[in-house]
């Protein structure tokens, strides 16, 4: 058997082998680009793996130093809480202590006062009454008060005349000589 031939001038042999072998080759193309196209998807995905192996190291890097400012932080945290801590108990220790020393100081100014009733009431009764022991105190505050405002209770000037009385003028020529005599530089 051999190879049909068209008759001279007849193509249509030569179509149908022409349709044929292009749709060969288009099958050939389209299995071809099928496996370009794995081929690529493939090549993605390497590239893709080989990326993030390349920045796998700051990956890491980033991960552990999100979990060191976490842990930081988690420590500053527990440092403030106890340090807050610390001060609240701080605080009511010196709150304790300023109570009880408030305490002791009432306790010791009621002491000493009943003791100063009792001493006062012991007097009255030594004085012989109220009314003595009111005027000897009154007298002492008295006698305090002159004593620190250095009153004299003598005149440093006397005045009087020859018949033993002063005159005004006499009296202001007295004054106007003590006074000179305060302000005169003292003499070595």
């Amino acid at each position: 058997i051999g190879t049909p031939r068209a008759k001279a001038g007849d193509t249509q042999i030569e179509t149908i082998l022409r349709q044929l072998r292009e749709r060969q080759v288009s099958r050939e193309q389209l299995e071809t680009y099928r496996t370009k196209e794995a081929a690529a998807q493939q090549e993605r995905i390497l590239r893709e793996a080989e990326a993030r192996a390349k920045q796998q190291t700051s990956i890491t890097e980033s991960e552990l130093a999100v979990r060191i400012a976490e842990n930081q932080g988690s420590a500053a945290v527990q440092k403030a809480i106890k340090a807050a801590e610390e001060a609240r108990q701080n605080a009511a220790g010196a709150a304790d202590a300023k109570r009880r020393l408030a305490e002791a100081e009432a306790f010791q100014l009621e002491a000493v006062g009943q003791a100063q009733a009792k001493a006062t009431e012991l007097n009255v009764a030594a004085y012989g009454g109220p009314e003595l022991q009111f005027q000897q105190t009154v007298l002492l505050r008295f006698a305090e008060a002159i004593e620190r405002g250095q009153v004299a209770l003598v005149p440093s000037i006397q005045v009087g005349g020859a018949d033993g009385r002063g005159t005004a003028v006499d009296a202001f020529l007295a004054m106007a000589v003590k006074q000179m005599a305060a302000q005169a530089p003292a003499v070595s």
